[in-house]
């Protein structure tokens, strides 16, 4: 199974955007441990982020019913 994560504004900031609040790891960094974990499982985890909606809304119908 395929499965699809998308993040959208100042997402990308973790790790550095207000760490006492928002934590010190970076998306990329949360990303790879999932994607590591979803293999585990037998899914493939693709993701996207962007700061801006049309991007976010371009990849979700972009995905289709896999």
């Amino acid at each position: 199974m395929k499965v699809l994560f998308l993040f959208g504004p100042n997402l990308g900031a973790l790790g550095r955007r207000d760490p006492s609040l928002y934590g010190s790891e970076s998306l990329e960094e949360i990303m790879r441990s999932v994607e590591e974990r979803g293999a585990g499982l037998g899914h493939e985890v693709v993701w996207r982020q962007s700061d801006h909606e049309g991007d976010l809304v371009g990849w979700l119908l972009g995905a289709g019913p896999e």
